[in-house]
């Protein structure tokens, strides 16, 4: 289902794709935000994720989800829900009816011997990278926006989503909505082509080993959910230094304001942010916030796949 299958007797259209991906997508935002702010707010932590420094705010995954909730509320789990929830629409209605019409384009410009289902991960890899590129070129305000939300906890520079567009637009600019878009660019690629990808390949073993294990038949949900989450949190773990990279640079203008703990490299050069990072907090602070990040990115990407397959299957029937 996902991507362009030359034996389907039913095509959906781009609009029924599109609403299928912004569906999955809201759903899957809403369930597992908590992740992800709490991915945010350790990218964002200069101080070790440990016991033993003075000035670290949170101890790790436990004792950070302690001290939100102590200090902002279950809410705070599901700080900058609202503009989360445009930027995951906004993203997922650009990039899955992006996915099909390249997907199919690409299976009619290519030779038909690379027209057989082995080479289907490599094309989904490129269809899926570039797919994931045009969505962060529509949804990237939000994402600065979501993770400014997140990191201004207590410091109340943008006291509501219209507060945070204005303030970032008349003190910083236009561009200040585009921070970080060079690391996104390079985090995105290879993150949602390996997604696709691997998800392809993933679900091409499941199917290649149900056929002599019987159990593994008409498991469908099943194998969307565990060869999206395999998919998903390799995809992760790849790029993940340059999605530590993207967020610290959509504040570095800001981070002086906020609680010192956010006092990121006041750079928006690439390299130089990456170093920095390792000159001040050593190889390792690349990956902080991985646990949370890689859990959110196995349970993203499986629900994400599953949601969607399932409400395309949904508009097969009762639409077609």
């Amino acid at each position: 289902m996902v991507g362009f299958d030359d034996k389907a007797t039913k095509h959906l259209t781009y609009i029924e794709h599109m609403s299928a991906g912004t569906l999955a997508s809201i759903v899957n935002r809403a369930i597992l935000s908590p992740l992800d702010v709490l991915k945010i707010k350790f990218q964002l932590h200069i101080y070790p994720l440990k016991q033993g420094h003075s000035l670290s705010k949170y101890l790790g995954f436990r004792h950070a989800l302690h001290i939100i909730t102590i200090e902002e509320g279950l809410r705070g789990l599901w700080k900058g829900h609202v503009v989360s929830q445009y930027l995951a629409g906004v993203y997922a209605a650009t990039q899955f009816p992006a996915f099909e019409v390249l997907s199919k384009y690409l299976w009619k410009l290519l030779p038909v011997k690379y027209h057989e289902d082995a080479y289907k991960p490599a094309q989904h890899f490129l269809c899926g990278g570039t797919a994931g590129c045009l969505a962060t070129l529509v949804s990237m305000p939000f994402d600065v926006i979501r993770t400014r939300l997140v990191a201004d906890s207590g410091s109340m520079i943008y006291k509501s989503l219209t507060k945070a567009v204005t303030v970032m637009y008349v003190n910083e600019g236009i561009s200040s909505f585009y921070y970080g878009l060079r690391p996104t660019m390079y985090q995105i690629f290879p993150y949602m082509g390996f997604s696709f990808g691997l998800y392809t390949y993933f679900t091409q073993v499941y199917d290649d080993l149900s056929v002599s294990h019987l159990q593994l038949k008409n498991r469908t949900s099943f194998r969307n959910v565990l060869c999206g989450g395999f998919a998903g949190s390799i995809s992760k773990l790849i790029v993940y230094p340059l999605d530590l990279n993207k967020k610290r640079i959509q504040i570095h203008s800001i981070s002086r304001k906020l609680h010192p703990i956010h006092h990121v490299p006041n750079t928006n050069n690439v390299l130089h942010c990456f170093r920095l990072t390792i000159q001040h907090e050593g190889v390792l602070a690349l990956y902080k916030g991985c646990l949370p990040s890689t859990m959110k990115a196995a349970l993203t990407s499986g629900v994400l796949f599953l949601l969607y397959e399932q409400i395309c299957i949904l508009f097969q029937v009762y639409l077609h």
